[in-house]
């Protein structure tokens, strides 16, 4: 998904949720059941009120975006660790896969090497340095 698509949408979920908060607010200012069966609620002044709210206060946006930006990188990082946690058997426990380093390691590093990959070829100097040390 590209990055202005993902902004769209997140401003999209941002101005819905937005909406529905103000009118939980702007409804729990009423008197309840004391209110007069005659009033309506005002969809245009309500829109008019929300529009005024938001160019008040324009960082409300940002602030929204960059929770919504954590909440998706924490939900992506818990399913990261979910499927490593499903599937530690296979990661950490084959017989056929080399291991180099300590014995009873305190990191284990688990590398996934491409050799046609100019990027894997970098690392493998580094990597190298990492177990000798």
């Amino acid at each position: 998904m590209d990055y202005n698509k993902t902004s769209r949408t997140l401003a999209g979920i941002f101005s819905t949720g937005l909406c529905i908060a103000l009118l939980a607010v702007f409804t729990s200012r009423t008197n309840g059941p004391a209110r007069k069966s005659a009033e309506r609620f005002d969809k245009a002044m309500f829109h008019a009120e929300i529009r005024a709210y938001i160019l008040e206060n324009p960082e409300i946006i940002e602030e929204a975006l960059i929770e919504l930006q954590l909440r998706a990188r924490q939900r992506e990082q818990n399913a990261l660790l979910s499927n490593v946690s499903a599937e530690a058997n296979r990661l950490f426990g084959d017989a056929r896969d080399p291991v180099a380093g300590a014995e009873e390691p305190v990191i284990t590093v688990i590398e996934f090497f491409d050799y046609r990959c100019p990027y894997c070829r970098a690392t493998a100097d580094w990597l190298k340095s990492t177990i000798e040390d």
